[in-house]
């Protein structure tokens, strides 16, 4: 599995991105446009409790590379829900580390299954044309440290999602490390201290 960690976006913000080939993991060979329903997506995002999240953060980002082709991309913006932790997120959050969930903006479950459909047709074509392709999956997240936290303590982000109400969440990735070297210099970009820009935009302030 390739993993890449981006730490970056702008001042005072950090971004965790990890990019997954779809068929290298069971659970996100199951990530198939064609046939999940990316409009009922959620996201869960657990971070050291000196952590804070930005509300509209979370993104996942679902790619079609057709044979010969440009990828044919959909990307997914998440908003923070206040939707109680599930028994399996509970257990998973311990006590030096919180949980936030993340659901799809109401307005994008169209896109969403806009691009289902397109993802099928353009399938239909493929084999028509006898070619093929690959799919690609990232998610990320973004957000900055606390005031006054230790910025050299144990940081790490992990992922959880599921696609169906019904269902658990479940870890796609890997669990992602921040080291000390991430930290963002002046000039610089990474891990950055939340700063008056940040405020508004933060799920907890406290």
């Amino acid at each position: 599995m390739r993993q890449v960690l981006g730490s970056l976006i702008g001042a005072a913000v950090l971004a965790a991105c990890t990019h997954v080939p779809l068929t290298s993991i069971p659970k996100l060979a199951n990530i198939d446009p064609e046939t999940t329903d990316l409009s009922q997506v959620e996201l869960a995002v657990r971070v050291p409790q000196d952590f804070r999240l930005h509300r509209d953060g979370a993104s996942i980002n679902v790619a079609i590379i057709p044979e010969g082709g440009e990828p044919e991309s959909l990307v997914l913006e998440l908003e923070h829900s206040a939707a109680p932790l599930t028994p399996f997120l509970k257990r998973q959050q311990g006590t030096r580390f919180k949980i936030l969930r993340f659901e799809l903006d109401p307005e994008d479950a169209q896109r969403a299954t806009d691009y289902r459909t397109h993802v099928i047709a353009l399938k239909e074509q493929l084999r028509a044309e006898d070619r093929g392709g690959s799919a690609s999956f990232s998610i990320g997240s973004t957000g900055c440290l606390a005031q006054g936290a230790n910025p050299f303590q144990d940081l790490r982000m992990k992922f959880f999602m599921r696609t169906k109400p019904d269902e658990e969440f479940y870890p796609p990735i890997k669990e992602i490390r921040i080291s000390p070297e991430d930290l963002r210099k002046d000039g610089d970009t990474g891990i950055s201290f939340c700063d008056e820009e940040d405020l508004p935009r933060l799920i907890d302030r406290s």
